[in-house]
């Protein structure tokens, strides 16, 4: 699957892409994932999870975490190298993102991002996405704990 950057790519994880993965997760978020967790997600397809890659020339840029239940998708992890932000490519990343899961069957989405983090909920609000609700102290901080804020998105009938 093709994203609009003609030199972009969306394809499934593979376990020797977990390396690069870790690089980029540690890279976005102040409680990355391990690499245990992002391994137990690409062992759990049966489970209703998919992972995907972006490349960018062949390079594994960013990284997404899905599952796809029945009609209910919940994006898990969304990630994108921070020297490729800020150039519109997430939104199309996102796009791509968000077609594959209706096109495995998914009718809504949902997602929870920190409170704090105003570029991704601004992405997901570019989308389409609406804040749904909030999930009290749901995050880490150095100092405490932060909300997560809940989104959904309902998917459009072709």
């Amino acid at each position: 699957m093709t994203a609009s950057h003609p030199d972009s790519v969306l394809r499934p994880m593979l376990p020797t892409d977990v390396s690069l993965v870790l690089e980029t997760e540690a890279s976005c978020y102040p409680d990355p994932w391990s690499e245990q967790t992002f391994l137990d997600c690409l062992t759990a397809q049966a489970k209703g999870y998919r992972c995907y890659v972006l490349l960018l020339d062949e390079r594994v840029i960013g990284h997404a975490v899905l599952t796809v239940i029945l009609d209910e998708a919940e994006l898990l992890n969304f990630c994108l190298a921070p020297n490729h932000q800020g150039k519109g490519l997430a939104g199309r990343y996102l796009d791509v993102v968000l077609m594959t899961m209706a096109e495995q069957g998914a009718s809504k989405l949902f997602l929870e991002v920190r409170q704090s983090n105003t570029p991704a909920r601004q992405l997901y609000a570019s989308a389409g996405m609406h804040e749904i609700g909030r999930r009290k102290d749901y995050y880490p901080l150095s100092d405490g704990r932060e909300d997560a804020i809940v989104m959904g998105l309902e998917f459009c009938a072709v």
